[in-house]
């Protein structure tokens, strides 16, 4: 009998995600690969969840970053969003756990 406990990410752990110097600094380098990507968005995201979470989005996943990245997207720095994607992607349980 296999167990297997469920997803969750802890508010300390998600701080900790979200504020500690290594992983701020993990995603911002993440984030600059990707935004320096040839090609469309699409692809761009296809690549930061391959970086972040070793797999392809769903396409709900994809609606929704490509939803994100045109909200947030300033013309003079479009690098920044692909930044504050590659920080979300990273405070995932996703990233957190690989099974």
């Amino acid at each position: 009998m296999l167990f297997r406990s469920l997803p969750s990410n802890t508010p300390l752990q998600s701080l900790m995600l979200a504020n500690d110097v290594i992983f701020v600094e993990a995603a911002a380098a993440i984030g600059d690969r990707v935004a320096a990507l040839p090609g469309s968005d699409d692809g761009r995201i296809d690549a930061i969840f391959e970086l972040c979470l070793a797999r392809r989005p769903s396409p709900r996943e994809r609606e929704l970053a490509g939803d994100f990245l045109r909200s947030q997207t300033a013309a003079d720095q479009p690098a920044s969003s692909w930044r504050t994607l590659a920080r979300g992607l990273i405070n995932t349980d996703n990233f957190v756990t690989r099974e």
